[in-house]
């Protein structure tokens, strides 16, 4: 079926009321097919259709559609009295006239973009909270996805935390700094300067304005930041990659194997750890070329998992005086809380992976065996769920978040493991991915610039991999790396 055959079957037909320059433009409207001039396929975005209406003489109105599954497409029209509805294989449109005088697209919609108060959250309107996420633009892009979430309406990016939260609905305001909200249109990449003026035209010249959207501001490239780590567990050096840090001091403890990291606030804190035959509590942030002792953990502990989630770093598990722990505390930038929840099971050498500001999902460890559970906790209401258990389980093993999936490498179960695997978090399924180069455990991982890097680990120690989304590509470290911590960080 053409393109221009499948607007046939969009029907209900109402008349718009144009009200304001905003409402001149009309989402998921789409004008009558008989006042067809032209179509144009492969048209990227609403403002390269209109300014193909600006260059066609006949053209008075255009309709942009994003389709689900064919090209994206631009039809231009003598007129547009009547329009039909966006459904079927119609994934968006916006549909808007072109007048003398009138701004270019979004224009004044650009206001519906706030900064510093955003939209209220609650659990009627809360459809998915994704960390890592370090520009808005990439947050309403999430939202955009009709395929991931078709009932998202509104965003809220928060660059403090690297959050962005979708909702289905947004009727009331919140004061939050460093955050912006939005709705799903414009794009706001459209907004980050002002639209140009739409040409006029004369009797004598025409001047065609170009119509190219800027790309608004470029995001700050990240980098790992690798923490101690040797071949002889003695290492206190610090690495990075890919770019290179010059304000990050050696580290405070050496000899500290298995010692865990986050950033909270944008600084790095490293925490715990086994040093001197000693297992530890202590914790440091970096200060400019140092390091700054900080309140230590209520217990001290290696081999534990520690993130930062919901504007506070939850640590859990690990290996201590005792044996295996179960236990967790939560630090708040000020002082460490030992919570009443614990862990399911005693568990070491495990990971884990926030996957809203509230959820925290644990996979695999040991607890004198290999554990392939995978089990989320909810902060909020101190309940644990079970999840789709590994394929195989597995320890000492590195997962991040790309995206809705959970990406788990290497680690150990019968044997050093280079497998990679991934955990849908929308349906609670595993995928099988390529396999990393080397075999690894004792590794960390990290997205960066969203690429997935892995960092050193049993029999690889000296090494990274970066995945393309086909293969793995391997690179030398300056130095060798295992039993270290790892976080991603600005490279500025």
């Amino acid at each position: 079926m053409s393109l221009i055959l499948t607007l046939l079957f969009l029907a209900n037909i109402i008349t718009p009321s144009l009200l304001s320059e905003c409402d001149l433009f009309l989402e998921n409207k789409i004008c009558e097919i008989k006042e067809l001039v032209d179509s144009i396929e492969n048209v990227p975005n609403e403002l390269e259709c209109q300014n193909a209406c600006a260059s066609n003489s006949n053209c008075g109105n255009f309709t942009w559609i994003n389709f689900k599954t064919l090209p994206p497409t631009c039809y231009l029209y003598s007129g547009c009295e009547n329009v039909t509805e966006c459904f079927g294989e119609c994934a968006y449109s916006l549909s808007g006239p072109l007048l003398d005088g009138v701004s270019w697209y979004p224009g004044t919609c650009c206001t519906k973009f706030n900064t510093g108060n955003v939209c209220e959250k609650n659990s009627n309107n809360i459809l998915a909270g994704i960390p890592y996420i370090y520009d808005a633009a990439s947050c309403q892009d999430l939202c955009q996805d009709t395929g991931l979430y078709p009932d998202c309406k509104y965003f809220i990016f928060d660059s403090k935390w690297s959050t962005c939260v979708l909702l289905s609905s947004c009727f009331g305001m919140d004061e939050r700094e460093n955050a912006v909200s939005g709705p799903v249109h414009p794009s706001i990449n459209f907004c980050s300067e002002l639209s140009p003026v739409l040409p006029t035209t004369s009797s004598t010249t025409t001047t065609t304005q170009s119509t190219t959207p800027s790309p608004g501001p470029k995001p700050v490239q990240s980098t790992a930041l690798l923490l101690g780590g040797a071949e002889t567990r003695n290492g206190s050096h610090i690495e990075s990659s890919p770019c290179e840090l010059k304000s990050f001091a050696e580290l405070k403890v050496s000899k500290n194997t298995n010692p865990g990291a986050a950033v909270l606030n944008g600084e790095v804190y490293l925490c715990g750890g086994f040093a001197d035959n000693y297992f530890i509590s202590e914790c440091y942030k970096n200060v400019p070329n140092d390091w700054a002792e900080v309140p230590p953990m209520y217990l001290e502990r290696s081999s534990f998992s520690m993130n930062t989630i919901g504007g506070k770093i939850l640590v859990a598990g690990g290996l201590g005086t005792t044996g295996y722990m179960n236990s967790m505390e939560i630090f708040d930038g000020t002082s460490w809380t030992l919570l009443s929840g614990e862990l399911q099971m005693d568990r070491n050498i495990h990971c884990a992976v926030p996957i809203s500001d509230h959820e925290i999902v644990f996979l695999g460890g040991s607890n004198f065996d290999k554990i392939s559970l995978v089990d989320k906790y909810d902060l909020n209401t101190n309940t644990w769920e079970n999840m789709t258990e590994m394929t195989s389980p597995r320890f000492s093993h590195a997962c991040i978040l790309k995206g809705t999936d959970i990406i788990v490498t290497g680690g150990y179960s019968d044997g050093y493991l280079n497998t990679t695997e991934a955990l849908d978090t929308l349906s609670w399924t595993w995928s099988p991915l390529p396999d990393l180069q080397l075999s690894r455990s004792y590794h960390t991982m990290e997205l960066v610039n969203d690429k997935i890097m892995v960092f050193g680990g049993s029999d690889a120690q000296n090494s990274s991999e970066t995945f393309d989304g086909t293969a793995w590509t391997v690179e030398t470290l300056a130095h060798k790396h295992i039993y270290h911590a790892s976080v991603t960080v600005p490279c500025a």
